[in-house]
């Protein structure tokens, strides 16, 4: 807990459990069967990560308890659950691309770097999830002046009327 790990080549694990940082570097690559991000953790990456699977089984999906920092070249092979189990909600945060389906609990999404574009494969939004959108200029190009969450396939809000799925604004002006 708390320590740092940086990978700067090829990281390949059976199961991968971050309980302080794991940084992926540009140009490395990682691959794992199954993923966890525990609360207070940060996985921060800007390469490739795959989550695969052994044959004939399912593919688990990354859990993400703690903070996901994507770079602009990032791309995570692979579905992800962001789950929020204390007080401190998973936190999704970057650019680049996740190929698979994110599920967000009650979590933020925060796509963008200042802004910045986030691509999804799919995303299902729970009770309480937060999108976190800033704007600097609403009539400029999504990506550049305001923050883009792009999803390929299915989009699905379970928000209800006494949890609902929030959309944050923040003017960067």
């Amino acid at each position: 807990q708390g320590a740092e790990l940086g990978v700067f080549g090829n990281m390949t694990a059976p199961e991968t459990t971050v309980s302080g940082s794991l940084i992926v570097n540009s140009g490395a690559s990682a691959q794992t069967e199954d993923l966890t991000v525990e609360s207070g953790a940060t996985l921060d990456f800007n390469a490739t990560f795959a989550i695969t699977k052994p044959v004939a089984q399912p593919r688990k999906a990354a859990k993400i308890q703690g903070t996901v920092l994507l770079g602009q070249d990032a791309q995570l092979d692979g579905d992800m659950l962001l789950e929020s189990l204390s007080e401190v909600p998973a936190l999704l945060e970057g650019t680049g691309q996740i190929t698979g389906h994110v599920m967000a609990g009650a979590a933020i999404l925060s796509p963008g770097n200042s802004p910045g574009t986030l691509s999804l494969g799919g995303l299902t939004v729970g009770d309480g999830a937060i999108l976190d959108l800033e704007v600097r200029d609403a009539t400029g190009v999504a990506g550049v002046d305001y923050d883009q969450l792009s999803v390929a396939g299915d989009l699905t809000n379970e928000g209800t009327f006494t949890t609902p799925t929030v959309i944050q604004l923040t003017s960067l002006d």
